[in-house]
């Protein structure tokens, strides 16, 4: 859990500590309100989310592939 705070302060806060990227509640809360106003858009925006979570799952798997191979390459020295 810690890592993640560090990681989330590093990546989603400017050097000011001012957010920088929306959290997830906040990005929710915007899709249901844009949702609410076009619902015609619903299946469009469901697949562009799901598109969007295989996308980051690959990236995710691409990741802990170069950490696992960083993490190989330190042990040799």
């Amino acid at each position: 859990e810690l890592v993640k705070l560090k990681l989330e302060k590093q990546w989603c806060f400017d050097s000011q500590g001012h957010r920088i990227v929306p959290t997830v509640e906040e990005t929710a809360v915007n899709v249901c309100q844009e949702l609410v106003l076009y619902p015609n858009c619903l299946e469009d925006t469901v697949k562009a989310l799901r598109m969007q979570r295989i996308d980051l799952q690959c990236h995710l798997k691409d990741l802990e592939f170069r950490c696992a191979q960083l993490k190989e390459e330190m042990r040799m020295f």
